[in-house]
Formats: structure tokens, C-alpha cells, sequence
């Protein structure tokens, strides 16, 4: 049974798309919920709506029309998982004839350096379960399939995995994870009376969600640790084999909070994911959300953030600290990053990062004629950025490029460096006393300044604000028909790949992603319109 546990597990994954428009018998009401008898220490708890009808139902029947670009999805889907299930001669017809609404897959940790994966099945007809689990045991077992008692629970097993009845519920996976099952049924701790875990829930609005999914960060670096095994001359080393890399790993994962929550949900109009951290660290600031707002409002794509300096230091400081954990024979940064100084007389550091401030990317039109691409820096220190102009012309002259003095209206500086001989393209970067900026087509390097109408105010802002549920505000936003009409216009539509993809390209509208902070929750949303 262990042999064919993951396989089914990625088709189960796709039994809520089946479901979405079945019409068959299920229980009124939420169903079982697998939680109750989930052991309350997993650390990974993924939780699907096996049988979604409702608003949830609806939402994923009307996506999956747009995306599958069919009026019957879930016949499409339940075609191709009938296939899938075929070889254990097992039916959609079949299962369905006993799956309740919701089912869990849990990770409670490692045993003989395997992960115990366990899941848990709300039923309707215990009994038809059972003859469809017993059917499947039969077609793939490791040793001989048997019976064991455990708490007075019939379980049915091979030698590594097995499947048990439990009421509303049925059990199976590995037979640590089905008797830690049996446990918790039997009155142990469950997952649904923990704290965090119902906190990440409420986070990303799981109760009108297709799947969740909650996490222990921490946790999960000890799943890491225990299944790492131990370095030796035969067998070489992994990079968590040493303790010091582990360490490493809970510094970064502490990024994301004690617990974190993560939600799928689905409508005519968007598939959004919600993701939620738990104790996350951090304020609250809007500055990049700010600086989307600010850009010009014909922007086909807008990206903020913050303090870009900072950041970029943080992240050469972690990226050296793995270089040196991980044992490679790489250069440390401090050594790359002198190298680029040998080659360009840029201290990276010094001359560029020292300054660099919050800011944006934002480009825009619709062809060769019109395009623009600008990323424009707030600067901390504008005697130094406006020095950077001249040394990274410099740099760009001595190693061949063609580069001149460029008047660009709104900065005090700036050079035009000639990227193609046979297209006229160039790159502008200039600074004022307030920013630095970098791109094509200078004026919109001199748009982003000050524009005369801004993306905040734009249909296409209100549309992507929509689409990440209305609470947070964009950070990031990528309009899908203007892509694929500037790839039309560069004659990509004309390859037969291109051709064949392109009515399921046609749905996609906005990909949008927004962030918050409140309390001690930190929130991110990515969501795609559809059309």
C-alpha cells in the first residue's frame, strides 16, 4: 500500500476539481472534520474540500469553465482521474459513492529516516470505504496483507502502511501516522484545539477555501534535522548534516512566525492563494504598496518595495552565511563582490547599496514604438547617488559599451547606453537630488516623477485590490492580456506551441500579490483574475 501512497495522494489532489460539479449524495452540512482526529504536534496539515458545493463549489465550478475553457469541467477532470486510477481498478463512481466533504494528509515526522504521512477521509458508508481500501491493499502491498488490534481498532496492514475505520472517519498511511490517528480518536490532542493552528485558519479565511494548509516552521527544520542522516566517508554529506546549517534554517523560517497558514480559494473572477504567519516578526508598512500607487496609471506591470539597500544587504549577509555552511568550493561574497570592485571600480556596497532607498519597477505600452521599462530608487544620500551614474557609465565604457551624456527633463544627471546595433533601444539611467533611476523610453523615466495620473486611481488597481479579497493593497501587478499581445507583436504567436496554448492563455487576466501586517499577523496574497 506504502508504494502507491504517494501517487494516490497526488490524484486525491485532484478530487475537490472532480467534485465541483457532482451531483451525488453527500452528508448536510461541513462533514467530519479531519482536524478532530489529526494528532495536534504535526507540523504539516494539509486539509482539502473533498466534495465542495455551496458558494465554495460554485467558485470552482465557474474558474475552472474559464480556465479549462469548457462548460463541464468536472467531466473533463473526472475523465482524466479515472485514468490515473485505472491500474487499482478504482472509479471516480466508486469513490465518490463514499467520500465525505473534507479530507486531511498530515506529516507527524520521521521514523527509520521516512516521513509517517498519515490522511484522514470524512466517509458517508464506512463500508463501501472499506471495500474500495481492501480492494487497493490487495493490488499493492509490501509483505502479506493482515490484521493487527490496536485500542481495540481493527487496523488492516502490510508491513509499512495501513487503513482503519473510525466512525465518520477513515484512516490510512504509514502505521505510526494510522495509530496516532487511532490515538487522538481515542481522546488524545487533536489539531483542532490548538491555538495557532484556528488562528492561521481565521488568517486566510479558510472556512470559504477549496484546500488550507498549516505549518510549524519550526517544527518542520526538526523533520529536516531527523531525516538528514548522519554524514560519512561512504555516503558523502548533506548540507543539514551539520548542526550549524540547522541552525541557519530556524533563522530564516523564524522569518514566517511560529505557525503559518495557507488557503486556496476560487471564483469566476479570481484564484487567489492566502498565506498567513502566525508571531511573524516585523511593523507595519505600506511603503511599497505606496509606491505602487504612486506610478503612472497605464502601468501593464508595477512592483514596490521597500528599503532595497537594506534588503540586499540582509540577503548577501545569508547568502554568504549558507556559502560557508555548505562546505562549497565557491567563492564567499566578500570575495565576488571584490572581484566585480577589480573589474568595474564599483564598490557594490559602498557606491550603490549605501543609498539605495524604497522605490519601484514599472513598465508599460504595447509595442516597440511605446514600450517602457523603468525601476526608479528613492535615494538616502544623492551626492552618491548621482556619482553612481558616472561610475557605472565608466564601468560600462571600459569594458566596450557605447555610452554617452543624455538629457533626460526631471533628473540633473544622465547617460543613454546603447544596448543593440540593429534596434534602437537604449538604456537611461539618471538621478535627481530625490531618486535614481534606470530604463527604457526616457520619458518614462521622467513619467514615474510625477505622473499626471496616477495607478492608484486606475480601473486596472481597483481590479487587482478586488482580486486579493479587498483587505490588502497590491505590491506586485502584472496585466496577462498586454503581455501576450507584446508577444504576438514580437511574432511568438506565430509558433505552433504558441498557437495551441493560447484559448487557455486567454482567460488569464491580472496576476496580482499584496501584503499586511496586523498585530502579530503578517498576510500575502497572490491572486490571478480570470477573464
Amino acid at each position: 500500500m506504502s508504494r502507491r501512497l504517494p501517487a494516490l495522494l497526488a490524484v486525491a489532489a485532484l478530487l475537490p476539481l472532480a467534485g465541483c460539479g457532482d451531483s451525488g449524495s453527500t452528508s448536510s452540512g461541513p462533514g467530519a472534520d479531519p482536524a478532530k482526529v489529526v494528532p495536534y504536534s504535526a507540523p504539516v496539515y494539509v486539509e482539502v474540500v473533498v466534495r465542495p458545493d455551496g458558494t465554495v463549489g460554485d467558485g470552482i465550478k465557474d474558474a475552472l469553465k474559464k480556465l479549462l475553457r469548457t462548460d463541464d469541467p468536472s467531466k473533463k477532470i473526472t475523465g482524466f482521474l479515472d485514468k490515473a486510477l485505472a491500474k487499482d481498478h478504482i472509479s471516480w463512481d466508486e469513490l465518490k459513492g463514499w467520500l465525505g466533504k473534507r479530507g486531511g494528509v498530515f506529516v507527524s515526522g520521521v521514523k527509520d529516516g521516512k516521513p509517517q504521512v498519515g490522511v484522514v477521509l470524512d466517509t458517508t458508508d464506512a463500508g463501501k470505504a472499506k471495500d474500495t481500501l481492501n480492494k487497493l491493499a490487495a493490488k499493492s502491498h509490501t509483505g502479506s496483507v493482515r490484521k493487527e488490534t490496536y485500542k481495540g481498532v481493527e487496523i488492516t496492514r502490510d508491513d509499512d502502511s495501513g487503513f482503519a475505520s473510525l466512525g465518520d472517519y477513515e484512516a490510512l498511511g504509514s502505521l505510526e501516522a494510522v495509530r496516532q490517528i487511532i490515538d487522538t480518536f481515542k481522546g488524545g490532542r487533536p489539531m483542532s484545539d490548538v491555538a495557532d493552528y484556528n488562528a492561521a485558519r481565521t488568517a486566510v479565511k479558510a472556512d470559504d477555501a477549496l484546500a488550507t494548509a498549516y505549518l510549524d516552521p519550526q517544527a518542520i527544520v526538526d523533520l529536516i534535522g531527523s531525516a538528514t542522516p548522519p554524514a560519512t566517508d561512504s555516503t558523502g554529506s548533506s548540507p543539514f548534516s551539520n548542526p550549524q546549517a540547522l541552525t541557519f534554517l530556524r533563522q530564516i523560517f523564524a522569518k514566517f512566525g511560529r505557525a503559518a497558514g495557507v488557503a486556496v480559494h476560487a471564483s469566476g473572477d479570481a484564484v487567489r492563494i492566502d498565506a498567513a504567519g502566525i508571531g511573524a516578526g516585523g511593523t507595519a508598512t505600506s511603503v511599497a504598496a505606496d509606491n505602487v500607487a504612486a506610478l503612472p496609471d497605464d502601468a501593464w506591470l508595477a512592483i514596490g518595495f521597500g528599503d532595497l539597500g537594506k534588503t540586499l544587504n540582509g540577503l548577501l549577509s545569508e547568502i554568504g552565511q549558507l556559502t560557508s555552511l555548505s562546505g562549497a568550493a565557491t567563492p564567499d561574497v566578500g570575495g565576488v563582490l571584490q572581484s566585480v570592485q577589480q573589474r568595474t571600480g564599483i564598490d557594490i556596497k559602498r557606491d550603490l547599496l549605501s543609498w539605495m532607498g524604497d522605490g519601484a519597477i514599472y513598465a508599460r505600452g504595447h509595442g516597440l514604438t511605446d514600450i517602457g521599462a523603468v525601476v526608479t530608487i528613492k535615494s538616502k544620500d544623492p551626492v552618491k547617488s548621482r556619482k553612481a551614474v558616472g561610475l557605472i557609465g565608466g564601468a560600462i565604457t571600459r569594458a566596450g559599451g557605447q555610452v554617452q551624456k543624455a538629457t533626460v527633463p526631471g533628473y540633473d544627471t544622465a547617460i543613454q547606453i546603447h544596448l543593440s546595433q540593429s534596434l534602437p533601444i537604449s538604456l537611461f539611467i539618471a538621478a535627481n537630488g530625490q531618486r535614481f533611476s534606470a530604463g527604457i523610453n526616457p520619458q518614462a523615466l521622467t513619467d514615474v516623477l510625477a505622473p499626471a495620473k496616477k495607478f492608484g486611481d486606475s480601473a486596472a488597481y481597483a481590479a487587482a485590490t478586488k482580486s486579493l479579497g479587498g483587505d490588502l493593497r497590491p505590491v506586485f501587478v502584472l496585466d496577462f492580456p498586454t503581455v501576450l499581445n507584446l508577444l504576438e507583436g514580437f511574432g511568438v504567436g506565430n509558433t505552433p506551441g504558441f498557437a495551441r496554448v493560447k484559448p487557455y492563455l486567454d482567460a488569464l487576466g491580472t496576476l496580482s500579490a499584496g501584503t499586511a501586517h496586523d498585530g502579530d499577523v503578517s498576510k500575502f496574497a497572490l491572486a490571478l483574475g480570470l477573464r
